[in-house]
């Protein structure tokens, strides 16, 4: 985690304040590193945990330039500090093509402090590691995680209501809104330059430029095999063992088999229900690869948790690993190998039909949509088509002559973008740091470069698991609906992700009644649900918690239009 503020004027005092307030955040957090910098007119401090490597990522080599990095780019098989140093100079001379290269999530500031001081934020080709920003004209304050900037009073914190309606309706805000009208957040690829009244946004690597390659299946598959192992190995570094998640789906289970036949002694993890597919089958893989498994309690409350609970477990028995606070992770699989989120119909409406004709099929399929029945009714009208238009302005900064893949490259650049932002918000929670090998740049690049429709429905990844280590196809996996299935036997006893069981009304009590007194004090206590009718809202409510019909995303909007600052 890094965080700053920088005064562009030389004659404009930076605040006392400002630096109390980011300065307290990293003290208060005993379990980081703490590596600070006061220049004129700027302060910048440092909170890392050595989990990829010892180097501190900041470097000060220069009496008047100063750079931050945190996570690896991996533009080469250097360590880190010199991946470093590569990617300060070719920001200082503005060699951005330098920067193409880069295969690792990270990020990265550098501070010139001149007559006319300089600082530019610099994000990885997907922004999958955030830095957020604020700035006036007259100052600029960063950090790497949102609420370091939430703590800091000089900067404005009106709610962006657009954002939480994206929020709610996506998951998460789209383009580089966050859920505050005046704080940003990095795009792919982008490197924001702060000036005196002038920020620059630059692009240094652009996704839908990537050169389509019309290759045989067979010659794709033996090439992404290649990469997605290469991918693996310049993560590994040196390392004789390792700590990873394993579900019991396609993407851990692919990154747990190179692994082992790496020879590297492999701890594997676990958090799913008792009787699931995605345990059972995880559990059988590990004990066919001669893996340990750990078994985490279900349900954890995000994956923050879920990384911290791998480290507590790891101390308690005392696993012996080269890297003990780096965790091998599938996230980034399903989406950008096996193009979850869309399928032929969707992709064929995008290529060939009208173009909110095709977002409307998207959103169905999904299960896009905005509470409409319980807003105002004025906020109703004005918000009615909001989804169309957001996904609308979104497709259109996407240049592509396939529409198929300008759809899929809208879940990459959003989705996918933003899929691991709570690991990164609270780094010094969990003191951890992920191994990402499917979001390594260099393999994402050969896949968009592959037909979308050798992709569609996990067709190229089932054909994929073939090529690797036959213990992959030795027991069962969970397989998306719709997706190419496992073709092993199934008990049906299995409780499967995405099927919905039968719950008893005793069931249903014990779980929407809490619910409903949650949306109960919203109602209640909350000062603005806006746009939501809060007497609308309070019968939906009441309906959910004596159990009529299940409203438990009404509540949901509510958590998300009252949380405001």
């Amino acid at each position: 985690m890094f965080a700053g503020i920088v005064s562009l004027e030389q004659n404009r005092k930076i605040y006392e304040t400002t630096i109390t307030e980011i300065q307290k955040y990293f003290d208060s957090n005993s379990g980081l590193n703490i590596v600070k910098k006061r220049m004129n007119n700027s302060f910048f401090v440092r909170g890392y945990t050595s989990a990829l490597s010892e180097y501190s990522g900041v470097l000060h080599d220069e009496e008047d330039n100063l750079s931050f990095i945190a996570g690896e780019p991996l533009l080469s098989d250097d360590e880190i500090e010199e991946d470093h140093r590569t990617l300060m100079l070719a920001l200082k001379d503005r060699r951005y093509a330098d920067l193409s290269s880069v295969r690792g999530v990270f990020c990265a500031a550098r501070y010139e402090d001149a007559q006319e001081p300089v600082l530019e934020l610099c994000a990885d080709k997907l922004g999958v590691r955030p830095i957020y920003y604020w700035s006036d004209g007259h100052f600029v304050v960063f950090a790497t995680a949102l609420k370091i900037l939430e703590s800091v009073t000089m900067i404005p914190k009106e709610v962006d209501l657009s954002a939480l309606s994206e929020t709610f309706a996506f998951g998460i805000p789209l383009a580089d809104r966050t859920r505050y009208k005046h704080i940003k957040v990095m795009r792919e690829a982008e490197i924001v330059r702060f000036k005196f009244n002038s920020t620059d946004h630059i692009t240094y690597f652009r996704w839908d430029q990537i050169r389509q390659r019309n290759v045989p299946m067979t010659e794709a598959i033996k090439n992404t095999y290649e990469i997605f192992k290469d991918s693996i190995r310049i993560r590994l570094k040196n390392d004789s063992s390792a700590l990873a998640f394993l579900s019991g789906g396609m993407d851990s289970r692919a990154i747990v088999a190179v692994l082992k036949d790496m020879d590297i002694d492999v701890h594997t993890f676990n958090c799913s229900p008792e009787v699931s597919q995605d345990k059972v089958f995880a559990k059988q893989y590990a004990d066919t690869v001669k893996c340990p498994f750990h078994s985490m309690p279900f349900p954890e409350k995000s994956l923050s948790h879920m990384a911290k609970t791998v480290l507590e477990i790891s101390e308690n028995k005392k696993l012996k690993t080269t890297r003990p606070k780096a965790l091998w992770s599938g996230d980034g699989g399903s989406v950008g190998l096996g193009c979850v989120y869309l399928d032929e119909k969707v992709v064929e409406e995008f290529r060939h039909s009208d173009q909110l004709e095709a977002i409307q099929h998207f959103k169905k399929k999904n299960s896009y949509a905005l509470p409409l029945g319980v807003m105002k009714k004025e906020k109703k009208n004005e918000l009615s088509k909001f989804l169309d238009k957001a996904i609308s302005e979104e497709l259109g900064r996407i240049k592509s002559d396939d529409k198929g893949q300008q759809i899929f490259l809208f879940l990459m650049l959003n989705d996918q973008r933003r899929h691991m932002y709570n690991i990164y918000e609270n780094i010094d929670f969990h003191g951890t740091e992920y191994q990402l090998p499917f979001f390594d740049f260099k393999f994402l690049e050969y896949i968009l470069s592959l037909p979308l429709d050798y992709r569609l429905n996990h067709k190229l990844y089932d054909e994929l698991y073939k090529l690797l280590p036959s213990s992959v196809t030795s027991v069962p996996w969970q397989t998306y609906p719709g997706h190419v299935p496992c073709p092993l036997h199934i008990d049906n006893d299995l409780k499967y992700q995405w099927e919905k069981s039968h719950i008893s009304f005793i069931g249903k009590l014990k779980k929407q009644m809490p619910e409903g007194i949650e949306g109960f004090k919203i109602g209640i206590f909350a000062k603005n649900i806006n746009p939501l009718c809060r007497y609308k809202y309070s019968l939906t409510v009441l309906a959910h918690f004596l159990c009529l019909k299940n409203f438990d995303y009404i509540i949901k909007a509510g958590r998300i239009y009252s949380s405001k600052v």
